[in-house]
């Protein structure tokens, strides 16, 4: 995965994934609980975007965290105090 973008926090927040291999699985963890999945596009590109029933407020102080598994990347969207550890032989970014 070469990158991410994660759009402003006064609309919906949503994940921009670049340059996932073909065939891997993308999840999107807001505070530890998965709200979105995808699968890359032909052209390497995922959007994962966090329910309104879930979203952040204007503000929320969020940090950004990529595990990288086998056949999987989990983004983290995670208050400070909130990231979980790295799940089953993953590797955190």
């Amino acid at each position: 995965m070469s990158g991410f973008a994660v759009g402003p926090s006064f609309e919906p927040q949503t994940v921009i994934v670049k340059g996932a291999p073909a065939g891997m699985s993308l999840e999107l963890a807001l505070n530890g609980t998965s709200v979105a999945t995808a699968t890359p596009d032909a052209q390497n590109l995922a959007t994962l975007t966090v329910p309104q029933a879930s979203a952040l407020t204007a503000e929320t102080r969020t940090n950004v965290f990529v595990d990288r598994c086998a056949t999987l990347r989990r983004v983290h969207l995670a208050g400070a105090a909130l990231a979980p550890p790295p799940e089953g032989g993953c590797v955190r970014d």
